[in-house]
């Protein structure tokens, strides 16, 4: 072998060490399943060794591996629901989950599915997600019910244990109240006293669900009201009460109004998010019938009506009509409204405390078929501190929860 071909082989050797070098470090190392990863990181639930995944970057964990280790896995297919319930007794039987042909239902994301499914945790949501016919958790979000997780890079092990001192949200009693059985079944949250109270004199009967044969909206005036593809305005409807908010207004024009109770909630809100280092500002809130015309009519014009009733109202059908609602933006994004403002700190931070202020996210991701309307973080719409705090823990869109108010289930009802 002379000199030249030497250094080539040298070389490559160096090449091909590196690369091994790398992959050891790598946290998707493992046996390709399908879309997943089987991880070479030995992951532990409250002592047992179990296989962890490695998806689009995550890891994962089975829902059936948490029977027996503390919980029961029970399925209720008539509700499409887990629920992963405290038993400190239970017995190591796989529960009896949905068939592998059932879980392909959902939004993709990635490779891997988010699935329609519901899973509780001691009757706090959590998302779940199918792939290769298995429904996965995503550790990190095992924090927000009940666990303690914590990776070490050096031993190469991911550690889930039940957290004893978190105090979960459990399923209250239902008593003498006007909240519906369906409802309590499905979310296994009972309504507060306060919210009992604020639901007092409201007609759920009077909200509609065909898009197919819109209604003209009748308590026009109410805190609850439902606008959209099924429920519009009169032609003059103004709403009363509309002010502008004392916090800085970022928008174009006088679209900065509100009715003064969302008005005064979200001055608070902007206030809280500034404390917490968050720049949130007011960028589009009440429009008329005539503004929102001439919007949808450009958008119309731009990407065709069909792509345009994706992402805006027809005049008489938004939102921003009733004076409850603002879209919200920050400096980073310009002021202007991007999807990814949710993975921002202040899109994040907006998810995680708007019910404190009595706000949603109106139109959350991957409920496109029960809104009617594409995923927008920076919708927020005003229902008052009860009914927030109710929709944010139950993970439910203003849709669904009226709907199983009135006894339908939430894949009854399609508003795309």
């Amino acid at each position: 072998m002379n000199k030249q071909n030497s250094t080539v082989v040298v070389l490559l050797l160096a090449l091909i060490f590196s690369s091994l070098t790398f992959a050891d470090k790598s946290p998707t190392l493992g046996t390709v399943y399908g879309h997943s990863l089987y991880t070479d990181i030995k992951t532990y639930l409250n002592g047992d060794l179990i296989h962890g995944v490695n998806v689009d970057g995550y890891t994962a964990v089975k829902v059936k591996v948490f029977q027996g280790r503390g919980y029961d896995v029970k399925y209720d297919d008539k509700l499409r629901r887990v629920d992963i319930i405290t038993n400190p007794n239970a017995s190591g039987k796989i529960a009896d989950l949905p068939p592998q042909e059932n879980l392909a239902v959902g939004t993709v994301i990635g490779d891997i599915i988010a699935s329609d499914i519901l899973v509780y945790i001691d009757y706090r949501r959590i998302d779940a997600y199918n792939c290769d016919g298995n429904m996965l958790l995503m550790v990190e979000a095992l924090s927000d019910c009940g666990f303690q997780t914590a990776y070490s890079n050096e031993s190469r092990t991911m550690t889930i244990k039940t957290d004893k001192n978190y105090h979960n949200v459990r399923k209250g009693k239902k008593t003498d109240s006007k909240q519906s059985n369906l409802m309590f079944e499905y979310t296994g949250l009972a309504w507060s006293d306060e919210l009992e109270n604020a639901l007092a004199e409201v007609d759920f009967s009077d909200f509609n669900f065909d898009i197919k044969n819109p209604k003209e909206i009748e308590h026009i005036d109410s805190l609850f009201v439902l606008a959209n593809k099924a429920n519009y305005f009169p032609e003059n409807f103004v709403p009363k009460d509309l002010v502008a908010p004392t916090s800085r207004y970022a928008g174009g024009g006088d679209r900065n109004k509100l009715r003064k109770h969302a008005a005064d909630a979200l001055d608070s809100l902007v206030a809280a998010a500034a404390e917490a280092g968050q720049d949130i500002k007011n960028v589009s809130a009440y429009r008329s019938i005539a503004y929102q015309k001439d919007l949808f009519n450009y958008y119309a014009n731009k990407d065709g009506i069909e792509a345009a009733n994706r992402y805006s109202s027809k005049p008489g059908y938004s939102e921003h009509h009733t004076g409850l609602c603002a879209d919200v933006s920050s400096p980073n994004m310009g002021f202007n409204l991007y999807k990814k403002y949710g993975k921002e700190s202040e899109g994040i931070w907006l998810a995680n405390n708007a019910h404190l202020y009595g706000f949603i996210i109106r139109y959350p991701e991957g409920k496109e078929k029960l809104t009617g309307y594409t995923y927008e973080p920076w919708h927020i719409r005003y229902l008052g501190v009860p009914l927030a705090t109710y929709l944010y823990q139950s993970k439910l869109t203003y849709e669904e929860f009226l709907a199983l108010q009135v006894g339908k289930l939430p894949r009854e009802i399609v508003i795309e």
